[in-house]
């Protein structure tokens, strides 16, 4: 099985979820797809969050310090609610110029330039990243924390929340085998409605993997992994032709 697998998996072809079949009349063959479906539960939760800090022109030096401190501020209430220390990931802090006049901007592979003496000040941007099994606790502090925050007049806002599923790369293993089989047990029931039995496998292609929510047919004709929900569907699809005595 695991030789079939293997050639399955560099033949991969996009195929639908839906069953087809077909019988070949002169290569006396049966061709089905078959498909398998699983619950899981994600187990790592990304949480990517953005401090930032408004100042003027002649506060640049300072307000570096200061959003330096909130982050520290940040990552200690973080890791007092239970977060890991090496969960937390802190980007370089990036600063973006404020223009006087909006006509007088050059944009750049950086960001916004504003033209000789039209600063107004600066945006000063740091991303925090939090990446952890913990994924009930990620998900309450992202609830939580922003508006905890706020009220200290620290601006800590919530980017993106997303869940994944560490376990993929052997869960698709499995789920390829059970497509297999379903895929037989397709071409025996349509070999006994003509008389024939289902002989050996001749060939097998790997439809793209859909990792759904729970309750969607969201598919995508190059795969989909949907991020945004802590349960999920995988949907496995696999199209094998077998022959018929």
């Amino acid at each position: 099985m695991a030789t079939i697998l293997g050639i399955a998996l560099l033949l991969c072809t996009l195929i639908g979820t839906y069953t087809v079949y077909r019988v070949k009349s002169l290569g006396n063959q049966v061709s089905v797809t078959g498909s398998a479906e699983m619950l899981i539960t994600s187990d790592t939760a990304k949480w990517i969050n953005t401090l930032s800090l408004d100042v003027g022109v002649e506060e640049l030096a300072q307000g570096t310090e200061t959003l330096r401190k909130q982050g520290e501020s940040v990552q200690n209430y973080l890791i007092e609610k239970g977060v890991l220390a090496e969960e937390i990931t802190a980007a370089p802090l990036q600063i973006t110029e404020n223009c006087n006049h909006r006509d007088n901007v050059v944009w750049t592979e950086n960001g916004q330039k504003c033209t000789s003496g039209n600063i107004a000040g600066y945006t000063l941007t740091s991303q925090i990243t939090i990446e952890s099994p913990k994924v009930q606790l990620i998900t309450t502090l992202a609830k939580n924390v922003p508006e905890h925050f706020l009220f200290q007049d620290i601006l800590f806002t919530t980017k993106a929340l997303e869940y994944y599923y560490s376990k993929l790369d052997d869960l698709k293993l499995e789920m390829l085998e059970k497509a297999t089989e379903n895929a037989k047990d397709r071409a025996q029931r349509i070999a006994e409605s003509t008389g024939a039995k289902v002989g050996h496998l001749q060939s097998a292609s790997v439809g793209v993997f859909q990792i759904i929510q729970p309750n969607s047919t969201d598919f995508a004709d190059y795969g989909r992994y949907d991020t945004s929900t802590i349960e999920k569907k995988i949907v496995s699809v696999v199209r094998a032709e077998f022959s018929l005595k």
